[in-house]
């Protein structure tokens, strides 16, 4: 019976392998079927905030992967240590990407309670295992500074937090997706190709919204602002 130790070796060695044979789907998250679970472990929960695919969420492999890119593996001519350092240098300048992975696991993992205020839904005694709600995780990021992908789910106020009907739900996030095509259109500082720039269109409005005295701003996080443009969008879309 192999020990935990070995699993351990032996997952990361299927990762890694199963990375260099499927390099490109890495990265790129099935956001419509994402979108429909609330809740994953917290180390799903990191990996999708830089679109990780979840058969990814896993600290091993990119730690491996992260100690080889930087010359800091002490068997040169491992299996391992070679696989690492060929997928490495595939995922080029993505790496960045797994090392923020590993960076945000360590820092999310420290913040589980009660040690720190990320909103957990069922503990775990392995804390990287511990259940959180996107939408909570997605909240508790935007504290931290973190950027995540546009398609990551966020809370939107809805019928039922509202006095709207969802016509008139729609009608809003309509007219907020509108004006984003007007600012793109007057500003290239709020364009991104050929459509608004979520990203600096969320930031110039927070701004705004944090520079007035005693104001309500619930909703109005950039997080939230992106989502409501990205809905906006495909309604007008439709």
């Amino acid at each position: 019976m192999m020990s935990d130790d070995e699993k351990t070796l032996d997952t990361v060695e299927w990762l890694i392998r199963l990375a260099l044979l499927h390099t490109d789907k890495v990265f790129g998250a099935h956001w419509d079927m994402i979108r429909q679970i609330p809740v994953f472990e917290l180390r799903e929960a990191v990996a999708l905030s830089v679109d990780l695919d979840l058969i990814f969420a896993n600290m091993g492999w990119a730690l491996a992967v992260c100690m080889c890119a930087n010359n800091n593996s002490l068997l040169e001519d491992d299996i391992m240590t070679v696989g690492c350092k060929a997928l490495a240098d595939r995922l080029g300048k993505k790496m960045n990407l797994v090392e923020q992975f590993v960076q945000r696991l360590t820092i999310a993992s420290g913040n589980v309670p009660p040690y720190g205020t990320l909103p957990v839904v069922e503990q775990n005694e392995d804390c990287r295992k511990c259940k959180v709600s996107l939408t909570d995780f997605a909240a508790w990021a935007e504290t931290q500074g973190w950027q995540l992908p546009e398609e990551f789910p966020h809370e939107i106020p809805t019928g039922k937090e509202t006095p709207f009907s969802d016509t008139e739900r729609e009608r809003l996030l309509k007219q907020i997706a509108a004006l984003s095509l007007l600012l793109a259109e007057k500003s290239n500082r709020y364009k991104l190709g050929d459509k608004p720039n979520k990203n600096q269109i969320a930031e110039a409005i927070q701004e705004i919204v944090d520079a007035i005295p005693d104001v309500n701003g619930r909703g109005t996080k950039k997080s939230n602002i992106r989502e409501s443009i990205r809905v906006g969008l495909q309604l007008l879309d439709k």
